[in-house]
């Protein structure tokens, strides 16, 4: 057996099994199957050869869009096109109508087969050659039925898979983001500065978590500036439109502090204010860069109050954007 892991990454899949959905097939040969088996497609392509251990259990990806058979020495079976996923031993196997090619072929099979492969012969391969040996793990499965008569099937008996292909959830999200934002009092000019968060996905489309924002905002026409601290809780919602491309829907509510010179009402305060609190309502939308990283973008409605002593409350009504990176672990 000869086999080479890709030289930049010795874990990296493959294939992406969710990326293939809908234009692969998959063979399911299971326990109790054994012996020597190949596949050609409905061209007359010889697909692959197996000598299959009877305990082994295993799937064989084709494309759903072509029809192939499944032969033995003595049988074979067709399985027919379009479908998701195919349990070989229910198909309906008949007696090959095709004699074998002759002993040179025979030969060439037998030894280049001779041993069957099963879970044995995988770890065998693996302590002798240095790899790191793959875990078994649950299968995935499809949601196909294939069903038929022969071959050891006893009948129609239908095969249904009841696992998915779908990733394990990254359930932490930190993110880094620029961000522009109205004045949040009096006229103290645009604030813009930095936003930190961090989130944790209780399922894939929902998130809570904590952000954090720094900024500073000056206009020299009117003598006032503010720098602005604040911590907010988030909620948020994640609307998936294809594998790479999400929008979010979040709300932001949390305690600010603003320090500097303004005025409101009339008033003019210098120092800091711990009195505040900022709401934001935004939207926005997540692109899948590459693995755990991303690239996002989300804006909306802000609403900043401060509560000074002695000064009436001040509610200041405006709209901020962020635009970041963000990754998932």
């Amino acid at each position: 057996m000869y086999a080479r892991a890709p030289a930049l990454d010795r874990h990296r899949a493959l294939i992406d099994l969710r990326a293939a959905q809908g234009t692969a097939g998959y063979l399911h040969f299971g326990p109790g199957l054994g012996g020597r088996f190949w596949l050609e497609d409905d061209r007359g392509v010889r697909y692959a050869d197996l000598h299959k251990e009877t305990a082994a259990a295993f799937d064989v990806m084709v494309s759903a869009k072509r029809t192939y058979y499944v032969r033995s020495d003595d049988q074979e079976a067709e399985t027919g096109a379009g479908l998701r996923r195919v349990e070989v031993s229910a198909l309906p196997w008949h007696v090959r109508a095709i004699a074998a090619r002759g002993a040179l072929d025979t030969t060439f099979r037998n030894d280049l087969y001779r041993v069957p492969y099963g879970r044995g012969f995988y770890d065998g391969f693996v302590a002798t050659s240095g790899d790191t040996p793959v875990e078994e793990g649950t299968p995935f499965a499809g949601s196909a039925i294939a069903s038929g008569g022969g071959g050891g099937s006893g009948g129609d008996t239908p095969y249904v898979t009841t696992q998915s292909l779908r990733e394990p959830l990254r359930h932490h999200r930190l993110s880094l983001s620029y961000g522009l934002t109205t004045t949040p009092a009096g006229d103290a000019g645009a604030s813009s500065g930095a936003e930190v968060r961090y989130a944790y996905r209780f399922a894939p489309t929902f998130s809570l978590g904590l952000a954090g924002q720094f900024g500073y905002g000056a206009n020299g026409a009117s003598a006032q500036a503010l720098w602005r601290t604040a911590i907010l809780a988030t909620i948020v919602l994640e609307l998936p439109f294809s594998k790479r491309v999400s929008m979010i829907f979040d709300n932001a509510l949390g305690w600010q502090l603003l320090s500097g010179t303004v005025k409101i009402n009339d008033t003019t305060l210098t120092g800091s204010e711990p009195r505040g609190l900022r709401y934001e309502l935004a939207l926005g939308v997540i692109v899948n860069i590459a693995g755990p990283f991303g690239a996002f973008a989300r804006g909306g409605l802000s609403l900043d109050c401060v509560f000074p002593q002695g000064v009436r409350q001040s509610v200041t009504p405006g709209g901020f954007f962020n635009l970041g990176v963000q990754f998932q672990l």
